[in-house]
């Protein structure tokens, strides 16, 4: 096309000194229709080329979007992470506090149950009762509970117990109820765990688990487990770590 428009450029310059002047026309409308060809796409390139930088330029402004956008995004998630985990330290914080705080209560609050059980057993000898018979008969048994220890025998049933004070079942699940307050069970393993907390409290020497157990009457550590339990409201070996720390750190 230069060389084209170069041509023509020439030729209208020969036709317009030396004619005809027709070629000369003939010419000179060509040369502007080139250089108005070559001017049209110069225009069409530029604009592309415009067109082109302008996209180029909005890419790059959206990839940085994208890329901040993408940024604020893992900071938000990693804050959200961050603070979950503090949640859930600070929850199991305060659950544990609370769970320690609530055993030392619950021995605390046994310790002071178990001397009460011993003061009124002390002083249950010297109480008048309306029913003298039931009376006898109870104190009977609470000789033999207290004194002869006979709640350490695995095998000992309400029909055993009324055997040994020679009376029947009947009469003394009546006396124990009336006069402890509580049915068999409960009773006999009020004097077993009475007798396993103490056996817990001893610093002398730590006794295994399974041989208080055994020692205080139970047949199996799972019976053992869920009367001490019961009667305390926590474990066996988690009430000797609270009864240890109890005496070595003073309640706050």
């Amino acid at each position: 096309m230069e060389f084209r428009r170069e041509l023509l450029q020439r030729l209208t310059d020969i036709y317009y000194e030396r004619g005809p002047v027709e070629v000369f026309r003939e010419y000179y409308s060509q040369l502007r229709h080139s250089l108005d060809a070559v001017a049209g796409r110069e225009r069409d390139f530029n604009s592309l080329l415009l067109s082109n930088q302008e996209m180029r330029h909005e890419l790059e402004l959206s990839a940085n979007e994208l890329e901040l956008m993408e940024a604020r995004r893992r900071n938000m998630l990693w804050f959200f992470i961050s603070l979950t985990a503090l949640l859930l330290v600070a929850s199991f914080f305060f659950l544990w506090r609370r769970q320690k705080r609530m055993y030392r209560v619950l021995v605390n609050q046994y310790v002071h149950h178990a001397r009460q059980v011993e003061m009124l057993q002390a002083g249950s000898s010297t109480e008048e009762e309306k029913n003298l018979a039931g009376r006898q008969l109870f104190r009977k048994v609470d000789i033999l509970m207290s004194r002869d220890k006979v709640y350490r025998q695995k095998d000992l049933t309400l029909d055993r117990l009324a055997e040994m004070v020679e009376s029947n079942r009947t009469y003394v699940s009546k006396a124990i109820n009336s006069y402890a307050g509580q049915s068999f069970s409960s009773y006999l393993n009020m004097y077993r765990i009475a007798e396993a907390t103490r056996l817990l409290s001893r610093q002398d020497e730590e006794i295994p688990l399974k041989q208080i157990a055994d020692k205080v009457g139970y047949v199996s550590m799972s019976v053992f487990y869920n009367a001490f339990c019961k009667e305390t409201g926590l474990p066996p070996g988690r009430y000797r770590k609270e009864l240890l720390n109890r005496k070595t750190v003073p309640d706050s």
